[in-house]
């Protein structure tokens, strides 16, 4: 299928991180001050490479980003069935906190979840040593963050709106200003922040079963994307192995 071959693509151009050390190197070079251009974040886990099936434009705007980091479980069984070294787990929840550490003294932009939360979350971020220079929550059209991200230049943006459109956000800024931000895709981070969702246990973070604990604590909104959505996920990437095989 052409949408396999596709998908195939994706995962090829992902970054894969096998060390710690590796990892510290990443996130100095991401976060360095005299980038050139805008870069984007994102992360793909299970739901994600389910979304790419369903959503074409969704699977452009993800193919478009920088860095595309591999996130759980369901992904690292994909990349061992492509026999493929799936590297460390990077998931946005750990992940954008380190980022954030990188980008002390400096501003940054958060654009996401509700008006709430977003305040709880842009006092954190300040608490943090940076500087949070403008927020919309996300349920905005296009050109609000367009217009935010234009007139308030920011090093670091963050977008918490969720899949897929904080990946057509991100790409769309990248079209439209002109400064070198870090645009990070960063889903539930400012909910997890202002302490709305809460972590999963240690025990579920080692093995990147987050979502088990996110299921025992929504059954009935997250069901069909963690349940239905792994076994459609797991089909998809029977499909992908035949298809990297011809």
């Amino acid at each position: 299928m052409k949408q396999d071959r596709a998908i195939l693509d994706l995962v090829d151009k992902m970054t894969i991180i096998n060390e710690q050390a590796q990892l510290e190197t990443f996130l100095k070079n991401i976060s360095k001050a005299d980038q050139k251009k805008a870069m984007t974040v994102c992360f793909i886990n299970a739901h994600a490479l389910n979304l790419c099936y369903q959503d074409i434009d969704f699977l452009n705007n993800v193919r478009a980003c920088d860095y595309i980091l591999r996130d759980g479980i369901g992904m690292k069984i994909l990349f061992k069935l492509l026999g493929r070294n799936p590297g460390l787990n990077l998931n946005g929840t750990d992940l954008i906190p380190q980022i954030l550490n990188q980008f002390k003294s400096r501003n940054v932009s958060i654009f996401g979840t509700q008006q709430h939360y977003l305040d709880i979350s842009s006092k954190k971020i300040n608490a943090m040593g940076l500087d949070v220079v403008a927020s919309a929550d996300g349920f905005q059209a296009d050109d609000v963050y367009i217009k935010n991200a234009e007139n308030t230049p920011a090093d670091l943006i963050i977008l918490a709106m969720g899949m897929p459109k904080q990946e057509h956000i991100a790409n769309t800024l990248v079209q439209h200003i002109s400064q070198p931000s870090l645009i990070i895709c960063g889903g539930a981070i400012l909910d997890f922040m202002a302490d709305k969702v809460k972590r999963a246990p240690q025990f579920f973070r080692q093995y990147g079963i987050e979502w088990v604990y996110r299921l025992i604590q929504e059954p009935r909104r997250l069901f069909k994307r963690y349940v239905i959505g792994n076994f459609i996920m797991l089909f998809h990437a029977m499909c992908l192995t035949i298809e990297d095989r011809k």
